[in-house]
């Protein structure tokens, strides 16, 4: 199970986290978070225990007996949920509310610079000093795939905004603001452990993204092989609160003992490799992800139609006017082409939407394109009119899309990729499952 985050853990932690205690779940494994959040109103199943972080993977969430799905594992009152609440309001405004993450990684500088007077100092000092996401991150890991770089690049140029933004903040109120690179760690640790949790605390509070201590070790597994999730508390038994916003993670499958417990982020949701890499510092093999997809600028396509060349000579400039018109009306019916971009599933098969751009555009008639919707179209070109030329002609320019892109992804891979921090050996894999991709495309549209 790859790592949702960094294995590199503040020192403090380390520290508090050399002996076991006798209350201790694990043999081996620091209890003081567990019995830290026992103490302040949570409920901790006996079963449940923190691995301690290895070379290969971080801590996490695992347990010492089996149990059956629908048992409760942690239930965390408000008041152990670090929210928005916690920023100091002076500075919350420099970031807006879609930035959700900067405006969460605020209330964590907030509660950072209380020290040891935050009520969340020992869960601060177990967080790990580094986040390897592509918020925190430099470009240059990416740099073999340059549209996930230009994502990263704009991740980071937002959390700049920010800060310049929260300095003119913090000397109209008078108050000392964080550092950039505080900001930017406090960010990307909220962006990558956050949930969304009902209600509020506080009129002023609307934000739902809250950090759960203990909970938010839980690593990540995608539907259906999650075996745990988030819900509101129980009202009854031992997991049970009375507070209307605590929350519970719950088995939702049975777990066995010495098996970790994943929960899936994304909620059902598929979770695309690159958000994945840029929000939580990891990939999974294609293999475990049969749902993610590629995706290329829009402007790529202008490479397979060179490559298909243009429409006859013979046509008349009636003929092309009629072809024109009948371009234009699919091309309307696609939506925005150019923020849709090309995109392939994990085999290499495009999407509808991608391989009608590619007959639309590869068209040499208004009768190759006479059928009355995008829909039709497609459907046509995958059934009977597969061995059609109109078709083969989409396919070619598809093939030469994916050539293109794989002949400048190898050129600029090089061979240093299992060198350099986590987020570097990460941004590598994730480049070799885009190569992966592209050569399945090749394959298909040839």
């Amino acid at each position: 199970m790859p790592a949702r985050r960094a294995s590199l853990l503040l020192a403090a932690a380390c520290a508090a986290c050399s002996t076991t205690s006798p209350g201790a779940r694990l043999s081996g494994t620091p209890p003081s978070l567990l019995h830290w959040a026992e103490a302040h109103g949570a409920y901790v199943a006996r079963a449940l225990a923190i691995a301690p972080a290895t070379a290969a993977l971080p801590r996490r969430l695992v347990l010492t007996s089996p149990l059956a799905s629908g048992t409760p594992l942690v239930t965390l009152p408000s008041s152990l949920q670090l929210g928005t609440d916690r920023a100091d309001p002076a500075l919350l405004a420099s970031a807006p509310t879609e930035l959700w993450s900067a405006r969460l990684g605020l209330a964590l500088c907030a509660e950072l610079a209380r020290g040891e007077a935050s009520p969340f100092a020992e869960y601060i000092s177990a967080l790990p000093a580094a986040q390897p996401c592509g918020l925190a991150a430099e470009g240059a890991h990416l740099a073999a795939w340059p549209p996930a770089a230009r994502h990263a690049a704009a991740m980071r140029a937002a959390i700049r905004t920010v800060h310049a933004r929260l300095v003119a903040a913090a000397r109209e109120a008078a108050v000392e603001p964080p550092p950039l690179r505080l900001v930017r760690w406090a960010s990307a640790i909220a962006g990558s452990r956050a949930y969304r949790v009902r209600g509020s605390r506080g009129a002023a509070h609307v934000d739902s993204a809250c950090l759960l201590p203990v909970i938010d070790l839980a690593n990540y597994a995608p539907h259906p092989r999650a075996n745990a999730e988030l819900r509101n508390a129980p009202r009854t038994g031992p997991a049970a609160s009375d507070d209307p916003l605590a929350v519970t993670l719950y088995a939702c499958a049975p777990i066995d003992a010495g098996a970790e417990v994943c929960i899936d982020y994304g909620a059902g949701a598929v979770l695309s490799n690159e958000r994945l890499l840029l929000e939580y510092g990891f990939v999974l093999p294609l293999d475990e992800h049969p749902h993610d997809t590629l995706e290329l600028p829009f402007g790529a396509i202008a490479v397979g139609v060179a490559a298909v060349g243009a429409q006859k000579e013979a046509a008349s400039e009636e003929e092309a006017l009629k072809l024109l018109l009948a371009q234009q009306r699919l091309l309307a019916q696609l939506g925005d082409v150019e923020a849709g971009g090309l995109v392939f599933d994990v085999q290499g098969s495009p999407a509808n939407g991608t391989f009608a751009l590619a007959l639309i555009l590869t068209a040499r008639s208004e009768a190759e394109l006479a059928r009355g919707s995008v829909s039709s179209l497609v459907a046509d070109m995958k059934g009977e009119g597969a061995s059609s030329c109109h078709a083969r002609r989409a396919r070619q320019a598809l093939h030469a899309v994916a050539s293109a892109a794989l002949d400048e992804l190898s050129s600029a891979l090089g061979l240093d990729g299992h060198d350099g921090d986590d987020f570097a050996k990460a941004a590598y894999a994730y480049c070799l499952t885009r190569r992966k991709i592209l050569q399945r495309i090749q394959v298909n549209m040839s």
